[in-house]
């Protein structure tokens, strides 16, 4: 919170007095000249500084290495070229001095060592099964070649789902195997069926008129 108060409290207060001081002595006009100055050449070597970052990083990118130092200069050199776009003139020194490639270098080195002491920041590792930041991929794959199910009941490098195969077939042969004994006899039934050679004569009954005339 302190230095949110510092950059937005103080430093324009103190951009002020030293711009009515410099107004003062040289003329408004030449203080406008002087900041517009600044400015315009501060951008042109913020062209070139980024351009020259821009390219190292993609040379170490081709050669398979992590440009770390790259992008901390890059961060450096946007907060140059901003301060460096804001009027005044201790804004001006430091965007100045931090396009420099010397004082941005030390400072990106310095920024790496310290992120590189924090925990879990670059030597972030899992040691159970898993990939560190500093891994070898030769065998092409970040993960142990090593099955995780050859450990255990299952040492002998079978898989457990082969194993259960084996368990399932095993009771399913068992099941098949058993035998049972016992008697039966076959029950007809053509005794509660009907004689199908059995005729049914179906009589006519008389019509009326046959009965009436005997």
């Amino acid at each position: 919170m302190k230095w949110f108060f510092l950059i937005f409290v103080i430093v324009p207060v103190l951009e002020l007095s030293i711009l009515i001081k410099l107004g003062s002595f040289i003329g408004v006009g030449w203080t406008i000249l002087l900041i517009l100055s600044t400015a315009i050449v501060g951008a042109s070597l913020l062209r070139k500084q980024g351009v020259s970052t821009l390219l190292r990083a993609n040379q170490r990118m081709a050669n398979g290495e992590m440009p770390a130092r790259e992008v901390a200069e890059g961060f450096f050199l946007a907060l140059g070229g901003a301060l460096l776009l804001t009027p005044g003139l201790l804004t001006d020194v430091l965007g100045f001095s931090l396009i420099v490639p010397t004082i941005r270098a030390r400072l990106a080195d310095r920024v790496i060592a310290h992120l590189s002491q924090q925990p879990n920041t670059f030597h972030s590792s899992f040691q159970h099964g898993g990939f560190s930041a500093g891994s070898n991929f030769s065998n092409g794959s970040p993960f142990s070649s090593r099955s995780p199910f050859s450990s255990g009941s299952h040492s002998n490098s079978q898989s457990p789902f082969e194993a259960g195969r084996r368990q399932t077939g095993t009771s399913a042969s068992n099941a098949q195997g058993e035998v049972f004994e016992g008697e039966f006899s076959e029950v007809s039934d053509a005794s509660s069926r009907p004689d199908e050679t059995q005729q049914i004569d179906l009589r006519k009954d008389p019509a009326p008129g046959n009965d009436k005339k005997n």
